[in-house]
């Protein structure tokens, strides 16, 4: 009788990539050579959107078919075949193409934070501000079926304000989205029905799954059940990613480049070496910069090792595993 999949984890080697890629309807995507580019599942770039303005300190926000959302010099540009727009949201630090055009967040000095839905003419349709929200910085995470955003401000040791903006019907609508501090929203899964959240950095004692119909958290993982008791500073880290369907690869701190790779359910995780560091680094001169799925079962970490940095893909592979029985 055939038993469930064992994960098996393999280093495929150093790429390129030095700033984390984003993940669009239109695939994987970062500013490679001071262009757009899209991602090939090597991380080798497959094709390229022309970058019209200073490629030297822009954030790459979002890509949508042949259009890019990128930021440079505090400005937002909407960059397209026939042209570049800038705009109207000076300040920008997040926006995203949503099915009515396109969201985007912007502090406001003394009164929080705003929220502006616009056309992509670059039209106001609606706007919000939340005036809690202070010295924050904006991450906005689009549900695959582009109804619904849930738009994090962070505020450091502050804490978080966390909201849902409703898009239904071209509008945008916001409430409240109840999460613990102890979790930071991390990515939907491919069918939307879960949203995974990782650790808070002021925390890292769990990553959590919540059903997104009933906003509910349905499985939990804390560090203490799977790190092992020598490595009593460890915790988890922001990053934490789907990589493929029931398969979360999450990042660790003072491990010594370890990651918690799950093969299901998260009560089934277990503590994985980057294989290609042998021995195990001291977790004092080693640290995960960050991680990335960049197609099915693959994913690039950035690392500093002995003061040196470097990128590289892994890949979990499933293996059928038999047992007697």
């Amino acid at each position: 009788m055939a038993g469930p999949a064992a994960q098996k984890l393999i280093a495929l080697g150093d790429v390129s990539l030095k700033t984390m890629c984003i993940r669009s309807s239109s695939g994987d995507w970062a500013i490679v050579d001071g262009a757009v580019s899209a991602l090939g599942e090597g991380v080798t770039v497959t094709r390229t959107l022309p970058l019209p303005v200073q490629p030297a300190g822009t954030t790459l926000f979002d890509v949508d078919g042949d259009a890019a959302l990128v930021r440079t010099d505090g400005e937002l540009f909407l960059i397209q075949p026939d042209g570049t727009t800038t705009l109207p949201i000076p300040g920008a630090d997040m926006a995203k193409f949503v099915p009515a055009g396109i969201l985007a967040a912007a502090p406001q000095d003394d009164d929080g934070h705003k929220l502006v839905l616009l056309t992509r003419e670059g039209a106001v349709v609606a706007e919000h501000v939340d005036a809690e929200a202070k010295d924050a910085a904006a991450s906005i995470l689009v549900h695959p079926s582009g109804t619904a955003a849930v738009v994090e401000l962070a505020m450091g040791q502050d804490g978080c304000v966390t909201l849902e903006a409703d898009l239904r019907g071209g509008t945008l609508e916001v409430r409240p989205f109840v999460v613990s501090d102890d979790y930071v929203v991390s990515e939907f899964s491919g069918d939307g029905t879960r949203l995974l959240l990782s650790a808070h950095p002021n925390s890292g004692e769990a990553i959590a799954v919540m059903d997104w119909a009933s906003r509910t958290i349905v499985d939990t993982l804390t560090a203490a059940s799977v790190m092992p008791d020598e490595m009593e500073d460890a915790a988890f880290d922001l990053y934490a990613s789907w990589v493929a369907p029931g398969c979360i690869v999450a990042a660790t701190t003072q491990t010594g480049l370890h990651v918690v790779v799950t093969d299901g359910q998260l009560g089934t995780a277990r503590l994985e070496p980057l294989p290609d560091f042998k021995p195990t680094p001291h977790p004092d001169d080693a640290e995960i910069m960050w991680l990335y799925p960049v197609s099915s079962r693959r994913f690039v970490a950035r690392v500093w090792l002995d003061g040196e940095q470097m990128t590289r893909l892994y890949e979990v592979q499933a293996s059928p595993r038999a047992h007697e029985g």
